[in-house]
């Protein structure tokens, strides 16, 4: 039976994942959206399916966001984010 400390090294905290998702996420967007993108879509939450790599949708309503992708029956990992340099919205789904 492995001990605590085993058990920490070869399960990573939700944080660590949480972390390492985002930063998948942030580096697909960066490849993904242009600066005309952003200057055409200021202020709207972009949904990126990590696993496909392509933006799958694009709205001001996070609601009509999560809406989108639960009608979709999305199995992919989904990074959410504002678009632009302020990427923080008030929920994130994964």
């Amino acid at each position: 039976m492995p001990n605590e400390e085993e058990l920490e090294f070869i399960y990573p905290s939700r944080g660590e994942t949480l972390d390492k998702l985002r930063s998948e996420g942030n580096k697909i967007y960066s490849e993904l959206i242009n600066e005309g993108f952003e200057r055409k879509n200021p202020g709207k939450i972009v949904a990126i399916d990590i696993d496909e790599k392509k933006v799958i949708e694009l709205d001001y309503t996070l609601a009509k966001i999560v809406q989108s992708i639960y009608e979709r029956n999305s199995t992919g990992r989904i990074f959410i984010r504002r678009v632009g340099k302020d990427e923080k919205i008030t929920v994130e789904i994964y």
